[in-house]
């Protein structure tokens, strides 16, 4: 029934297996609100290890990619970049329960005292932690694998992936403040060939994985080129969605 009305994410969700270990694991609830949370995502990440693991395996073989991608000649680079983004914003979605929660804590009563802002801020620190040092490994050991001349630096690939990690995080913020489909969505639009409502639902679902491949990836492609450029649109973008995201948090908090 979800599946049909257009939220694949609860439909995927509902077939997630039940977690079965780490249920004895304790929680210190002291010190920031901040490392509070982060601990609580470290322990729900070890009662589903299998996903964390997975999700984990595939961030690092994407920092790699991408340190890989600025060794390759221009014309193959987008090759590697553009999936190498994708799969950096699917695998960094296993360490983002807490930014999730957070959305979902919005238009409810405060039971934890914290506003849903709050609790996304701090739900963002578990997938950005990971993104960074766990891509980042693999950043730097697919730039010392590559191929690239002996004048290229460290510096510039590594640069590049924490400014792409900071991204991946904020678009899954993006992504998962999106609500529920609007209904208004699923009104049928009538052409020639049918009813074209399923294009509205699929580009509804699709914005967060489009911009992934497009800008990301894009401008990944784009970054041993034009490095300066690559940052300055990277950061106007990210700019944007992170305005549009808490955008779509905050009408989501007003009362019905």
């Amino acid at each position: 029934m979800m599946l049909q009305s257009g939220d694949a994410s609860g439909a995927v969700g509902g077939l997630r297996v039940s977690p079965t270990s780490g249920r004895r694991v304790p929680l210190r609830m002291t010190g920031p609100f901040w490392l509070v949370v982060l601990r609580r995502s470290i322990v729900g990440a070890r009662r589903t290890p299998g996903r964390v693991a997975l999700g984990s395996l595939i961030l690092a073989v994407s920092g790699a990619a991408v340190g890989l991608s600025f060794g390759l000649p221009d014309g193959v680079r987008w090759m590697l970049a553009v999936p190498a983004a994708f799969l950096a914003y699917l695998a960094v979605g296993v360490w983002c329960d807490a930014v999730r929660h957070g959305v979902e804590s919005a238009g409810t009563p405060t039971l934890y005292g914290r506003s849903p802002r709050s609790l996304v801020f701090a739900g963002a620190v578990a997938p950005l932690l990971a993104a960074v040092v766990i891509g980042g490994v693999g950043a730097l050991l697919g730039v010392l694998a590559s191929a690239a001349p002996g004048g290229m630096t460290l510096l510039q690939p590594l640069g590049w992936w924490l400014l792409l990690a900071v991204w991946i995080v904020v678009l899954r913020t993006f992504d998962a403040a999106k609500g529920p489909l609007p209904i208004l969505l699923l009104m049928p639009v009538p052409t020639p060939f049918g009813d074209a409502s399923s294009l509205n639902v699929l580009l509804w679902q699709s914005d967060a994985v489009l911009l992934s491949l497009l800008v990301g990836g894009g401008l990944t492609a784009l970054a041993p080129v034009a490095p300066g450029a690559a940052v300055v649109l990277l950061v106007g973008v990210l700019v944007i969605v992170a305005a549009l995201g808490f955008a779509r948090l905050r009408k989501l908090s007003r009362p019905a």
